[in-house]
């Protein structure tokens, strides 16, 4: 695959090639009006790929020079590459669409990821005859929502793979990855489609995009997780459980999975379990802001005041930067009628986050301040109702 010496028939060969694999995911159950191959070439990015790095000739200098010329899109300014692997909102761009906005000096949005990036790289090394796959980051510090996509360039029979990360800017590297087949590769926009819908609150839309990433990569813990994380949007908590579940059986060492899989028995008041999964995310990674104050939440409603607190406390000093762990610690202090305790904690909050609504929702429950957001405050009011309901519940015999 993609080693044909000649340009003509390596494009031929590359067209030929994306249309077999565009049959192959209409088989998988994606409708023909859905399928995107992110990474198929068009006549300009032959063009591109064939002045940067030639058609002909030994690999790894070729590798090499498309790297560079795609570095230096980024480095005028043609491509703004984003700086981490967050969630983005903003639906996920073809190599075919970022190529086509790296060359127009009018476009207006030129951001992108590490997988569109590396879609670029994949759809030019193949256009002139590169033997390019993709390759995902394999750890358990490096996987989210996203995940890290990187491209990689086999420069010899029986070599392993070169690697080429261009939103780090790094060539080669010892990191644990996985070769991503072109079906795996292909999933990724689905499951960036399905991330920016969920952002967006469109979570219907969101579910359709899962299903189709994971229709073509079944096994990804990745892509289950996400789904777990659109169920429980939808109001399913259960069946999102039952995601969560099937991603930490296939990756048991990643510590969101477990985390999220632990927030989702808490949402159904599983706190016994809630709490020995959370614990498990923690001690995969004790620095864990959200499984930790969540853990501390979970001490609450079963009624364990003096463990919650701690829990928060610690939540705040190892993370502070985590969402929410002050609110968290903030809601625990109302809880117990310490609203003195309470202002200083949101005071102290918001010179970090300014205008905060949630934290100034906070402080006029703690009765320290003007009125809040009614709509946050009512948020507030109603976790605060939940915990008192608990508390009944501990102490009914």
């Amino acid at each position: 695959m993609w080693r044909a010496p000649a340009v003509v028939a390596a494009t031929l060969l590359g067209a030929a090639s994306v249309q077999t694999l565009k049959d192959e995911i209409a088989a998988r159950g994606v409708p023909r009006d859905a399928i995107v191959v992110a990474f198929e070439a068009d006549g300009a990015i032959f063009r591109f790929a064939a002045q940067a790095a030639g058609t002909a000739g030994p690999v790894a200098p070729r590798a090499h020079k498309l790297y560079q010329a795609l570095l230096g899109l980024k480095h005028k300014g043609a491509i703004a590459a984003d700086r981490d692997n967050t969630p983005k909102a903003r639906p996920p761009k073809t190599a075919i669409e970022l190529l086509q906005i790296a060359l127009d000096p009018g476009a207006a949005e030129r951001k992108a990821g590490c997988y569109e990036l590396s879609a670029l790289y994949v759809a030019a090394a193949r256009s002139v005859g590169l033997e390019a796959v993709g390759v995902e980051r394999d750890e358990a510090a490096g996987t989210g929502q996203i995940g890290h996509v990187m491209a990689g360039v086999r420069v010899g029979a029986g070599a392993p793979l070169t690697l080429f990360d261009l939103q780090n800017e790094t060539v080669g590297g010892k990191q644990m990855t996985h070769e991503l087949g072109d079906l795996e590769l292909a999933a990724h926009h689905y499951n960036h489609r399905a991330v920016a819908a969920h952002l967006g609150g469109r979570y219907r839309e969101a579910l359709a995009e899962i299903d189709r990433a994971l229709a073509l990569a079944p096994e990804s813990a990745s892509f289950r997780n996400n789904r777990a994380t659109v169920l429980a949007a939808l109001g399913e908590p259960a069946l999102a459980a039952a995601e969560a579940a099937h991603a930490v059986e296939r990756a048991p060492a990643v510590p969101l999975y477990r985390y999220q899989l632990g927030r989702l028995y808490l949402v159904q008041g599983e706190l016994q379990t809630a709490a020995t999964t959370l614990a498990a995310a923690l001690a995969l990674r004790p620095g864990y802001g959200l499984a930790r104050r969540d853990l501390g939440w979970t001490y609450l409603l079963a009624g364990d005041v003096v463990a919650s607190e701690r829990e928060l406390r610690r939540a705040v000093q190892d993370d502070p930067a985590a969402p929410e762990v002050e609110l968290y610690l903030g809601l625990f202090l109302v809880s117990q009628r310490r609203d003195v305790e309470a202002r200083a904690v949101a005071t102290r909050a918001l010179t970090r986050h300014p205008g905060e609504a949630s934290l100034q929702a906070l402080l006029q429950l703690a009765g320290g301040a003007p009125a809040a957001d009614p709509k946050v405050l009512g948020r507030l009011r109603a976790v605060l109702e939940n915990v008192g309901a608990a508390k009944a519940q501990v102490l009914t015999p």
